[in-house]
């Protein structure tokens, strides 16, 4: 349910390392709050990384986008230089009551750097588990050293909002006790009951009643998908185009 606007408004700059037209939870989830908070009458700018054949035309005059370069590890990534002067005038021209901080990369130290800089409320997310990376791409040496720099990333934030309860205790544990719990929710216009198929779930699950669990999302070491199966009387693994990343 979108909230009815707000006449008085808030201006938000929300700051991500992943946007559109990259394909991924965190671009979703910041599209999500730009989508809702502008319904909701206050005025959102964003700064992002530009892609490959994007025009100024694509972005819009409440975007700024910064050139980037694909990420070697993970060339589907790009990673924006961290452009402080450039980021700070748009900020400037915006003048925004808020800085919202999605990501730790740099253009997220950018908008970090600019809610310090001018006394303004910062508010950051933790979406990725980058520890974890480390793990499971093999330079487990790096964690300690990738959990000091997240505490202090994140550490001047008035709030860190985090997707779930074992992410919460962690990150309070780690000193961070302004992070609080973002629940996530379930668009009810796309996703309705009347597009229940019951012969294609007798097909799939064996039964009317059975519960089936759909995961979408990209297979690779740090997903750890193979715990990801549930015992049950029958379980059915469907693999279309797709390639461990």
């Amino acid at each position: 349910m979108t909230p009815p606007p707000n006449p008085e408004g808030v201006r938000i700059a929300l700051i991500t390392d992943t946007y559109a037209p990259q394909v991924n939870g965190v671009t979703t989830v910041v599209r999500r709050i730009a989508e809702t908070v502008r319904a909701a009458g206050h005025a959102v700018a964003v700064v992002a990384p530009r892609y490959p054949d994007q025009s100024d035309v694509d972005c819009g005059s409440e975007e700024l986008r910064v050139r980037s370069l694909p990420f070697p590890p993970y060339p589907s990534i790009r990673l924006s230089l961290p452009a402080h002067r450039r980021g700070s005038g748009f900020l400037d021209g915006f003048a925004p009551d808020l800085i919202h901080v999605a990501t730790e990369g740099p253009l997220g130290a950018v908008g970090r750097r600019y809610a310090l800089r001018h006394g303004l409320p910062l508010v950051t997310s933790f979406h990725t588990d980058f520890p974890k990376y480390a793990r499971h791409y093999g330079t487990p040496w790096l964690e300690p050293l990738v959990w000091r720099w997240l505490v202090r990333f994140h550490s001047p934030a008035r709030l860190i909002h985090t997707p779930g309860e074992a992410v919460w205790k962690e990150l309070r544990q780690r000193g961070l006790e302004r992070a609080v719990l973002w629940g996530r929710g379930v668009d009810v216009e796309h996703f309705r009951p009347y597009r229940r198929d019951i012969g294609w779930r007798r097909w799939l699950a064996g039964g009317d009643d059975t519960v089936v669990v759909l995961h979408v999302g990209r297979l690779a070491r740090k997903r750890t998908w193979t715990s990801s199966s549930t015992p049950g009387p029958r379980r059915m693994h469907c693999w279309a185009n797709a390639r461990p990343s």
